[in-house]
């Protein structure tokens, strides 16, 4: 009894780091895939599961059925491809990287397009997406 208690312990450990990054105060919306993806590979890696592997293939895929559907989000695509910690590392397949970058280099091609500052660099690729600060003169304090 009290190793089957162990297992389930040790199972829930994941899930229960995942709970606590994910709920912390500085929490950003390009950290969700990233540790959902980290929880699901982890839970798959384990091997201590004798006991409890109908628990362990359910969390794997609730946590499959909960988190599945930020892959198809632009928003959380976006917001983890354009974090310097994970960049692209995350998505699986060339097809999805592919995907996820198109979808950044169109989007940032669409706001240089609408800002009114950018309107007039055109940029000679769409890698070369840039977008210049606008100049701003001190402003000057007078006593």
């Amino acid at each position: 009894m009290w190793s089957l208690l162990e297992k389930v312990k040790l199972l829930s450990e994941p899930l229960e780091k995942l709970t606590r990054d994910l709920c912390s105060y500085d929490t950003c919306l390009s950290a969700v895939l990233p540790a959902a993806l980290r929880l699901k590979l982890t839970l798959e890696s384990d091997n201590r599961d004798v006991g409890v592997k109908t628990m362990k293939s359910r969390l794997i895929a609730a946590t499959g059925e909960r988190f599945e559907p930020f892959l198809k989000q632009d928003a959380a695509t976006t917001a983890t491809a354009l974090d310097p910690q994970f960049k692209l590392v995350f998505f699986k397949s060339d097809a999805v990287r592919t995907t996820v970058r198109s979808t950044v280099l169109d989007k940032a091609l669409i706001l240089s397009q609408q800002s009114p500052v950018c309107q007039s660099v055109t940029p000679q690729s769409s890698t070369e997406l840039w977008c210049p600060l606008p100049h701003t003169s001190k402003v000057h304090n007078e006593q």
